[in-house]
Protein backbone atom coordinates (compact mmCIF):
# COMPACT_ATOMS: atom_id res chain seq x y z
CA UNK A 1 0.00 0.00 0.00
CA UNK A 2 1.07 3.51 -1.48
CA UNK A 3 0.63 6.09 1.53
CA UNK A 4 1.20 9.90 1.23
CA UNK A 5 2.97 11.18 4.76
CA UNK A 6 2.32 14.11 6.34
CA UNK A 7 5.28 15.96 8.09
CA UNK A 8 4.15 15.78 11.36
CA UNK A 9 4.99 11.76 9.71
CA UNK A 10 8.33 12.41 8.47
CA UNK A 11 9.62 12.13 11.97
CA UNK A 12 8.86 8.43 12.46
CA UNK A 13 10.16 7.39 9.06
CA UNK A 14 12.98 9.65 8.73
CA UNK A 15 15.56 7.71 9.02
CA UNK A 16 14.17 5.66 6.11
CA UNK A 17 13.83 8.63 4.47
CA UNK A 18 17.15 9.61 5.32
CA UNK A 19 19.13 6.61 3.66
CA UNK A 20 16.37 6.89 0.85
CA UNK A 21 18.18 10.32 -0.26
CA UNK A 22 21.88 9.57 0.22
CA UNK A 23 20.99 5.96 -1.96
CA UNK A 24 19.26 7.50 -4.92
CA UNK A 25 20.16 11.10 -5.17
CA UNK A 26 21.67 12.27 -8.61
CA UNK A 27 24.87 10.64 -9.27
CA UNK A 28 26.35 13.96 -10.09
CA UNK A 29 24.98 16.14 -6.91
CA UNK A 30 27.08 14.93 -3.99
CA UNK A 31 24.72 14.62 -1.56
CA UNK A 32 25.93 16.79 1.49
CA UNK A 33 24.15 17.08 5.22
CA UNK A 34 23.02 20.62 3.59
CA UNK A 35 21.44 19.08 0.86
CA UNK A 36 19.23 16.59 3.08
CA UNK A 37 18.79 19.01 5.17
CA UNK A 38 17.38 21.47 2.23
CA UNK A 39 14.99 18.04 1.38
CA UNK A 40 13.80 17.73 4.87
CA UNK A 41 12.90 21.26 4.62
CA UNK A 42 11.02 20.82 1.37
CA UNK A 43 9.56 17.52 2.70
CA UNK A 44 8.54 19.62 6.16
CA UNK A 45 7.15 23.13 4.57
CA UNK A 46 4.95 21.01 1.91
CA UNK A 47 7.08 21.51 -1.27
CA UNK A 48 7.93 18.31 -1.77
CA UNK A 49 6.08 15.04 -0.50
CA UNK A 50 6.70 11.75 0.72
CA UNK A 51 5.22 8.55 0.06
CA UNK A 52 6.01 5.11 1.89
CA UNK A 53 4.85 1.72 0.31
CA UNK A 54 4.42 -0.85 3.00
CA UNK A 55 4.06 -4.61 1.80
CA UNK A 56 3.85 -6.83 4.83
CA UNK A 57 4.23 -4.53 7.31
CA UNK A 58 7.57 -3.47 5.87
CA UNK A 59 8.47 -0.58 4.42
CA UNK A 60 9.81 -1.38 0.87
CA UNK A 61 10.20 2.10 -1.08
CA UNK A 62 10.29 5.64 -0.03
CA UNK A 63 9.78 8.10 -2.87
CA UNK A 64 9.99 12.50 -2.48
CA UNK A 65 8.75 13.99 -5.28
CA UNK A 66 7.42 17.85 -5.89
CA UNK A 67 4.81 19.77 -8.01
CA UNK A 68 7.55 22.02 -10.34
CA UNK A 69 6.52 24.12 -13.07
CA UNK A 70 8.20 23.96 -16.11
CA UNK A 71 9.58 27.39 -17.44
CA UNK A 72 8.82 27.56 -20.96
CA UNK A 73 5.32 26.19 -21.26
CA UNK A 74 4.40 27.57 -17.55
CA UNK A 75 2.94 23.51 -17.27
CA UNK A 76 3.21 21.99 -13.91
CA UNK A 77 4.86 18.25 -13.80
CA UNK A 78 5.40 15.95 -10.82
CA UNK A 79 9.11 15.62 -10.35
CA UNK A 80 10.01 12.22 -8.59
CA UNK A 81 13.22 13.89 -7.23
CA UNK A 82 14.30 9.97 -5.77
CA UNK A 83 12.77 6.74 -5.16
CA UNK A 84 14.52 3.66 -3.09
CA UNK A 85 13.44 0.33 -2.45
CA UNK A 86 14.86 -1.11 -0.14
CA UNK A 87 13.16 -4.49 -1.06
CA UNK A 88 11.87 -6.43 -3.82
CA UNK A 89 8.41 -5.49 -5.02
CA UNK A 90 5.98 -7.33 -6.76
CA UNK A 91 4.80 -6.45 -10.21
CA UNK A 92 1.41 -5.82 -9.00
CA UNK A 93 2.09 -3.60 -6.30
CA UNK A 94 5.09 -1.30 -8.17
CA UNK A 95 1.97 -0.95 -10.85
CA UNK A 96 0.11 0.15 -8.32
CA UNK A 97 2.75 2.73 -7.41
CA UNK A 98 3.26 4.05 -10.37
CA UNK A 99 -0.56 4.49 -10.77
CA UNK A 100 -1.27 6.15 -7.46
CA UNK A 101 1.64 8.51 -8.59
CA UNK A 102 0.08 9.01 -11.76
CA UNK A 103 -3.64 9.67 -10.49
CA UNK A 104 -1.89 12.11 -7.79
CA UNK A 105 0.05 14.10 -10.31
CA UNK A 106 -3.94 14.17 -12.38
CA UNK A 107 -5.31 16.11 -9.18
CA UNK A 108 -2.33 18.23 -8.96
CA UNK A 109 -3.28 19.63 -12.20
CA UNK A 110 0.20 17.96 -13.53
CA UNK A 111 0.36 17.43 -17.37
CA UNK A 112 3.73 14.84 -16.83
CA UNK A 113 5.22 12.88 -13.92
CA UNK A 114 9.34 12.91 -14.80
CA UNK A 115 12.38 11.93 -12.65
CA UNK A 116 15.76 12.35 -13.46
Amino acid sequence: MLTKLSPDKLSETWPLIYKAIKHSSVALAEMSEERVNNVLRALMTGYATCWVHEAGGTVTTVIINAVVEEPLSKTFNLLIYSAHMFAKVKSDDYIGIATSLGKYAKSMNCSKVILY
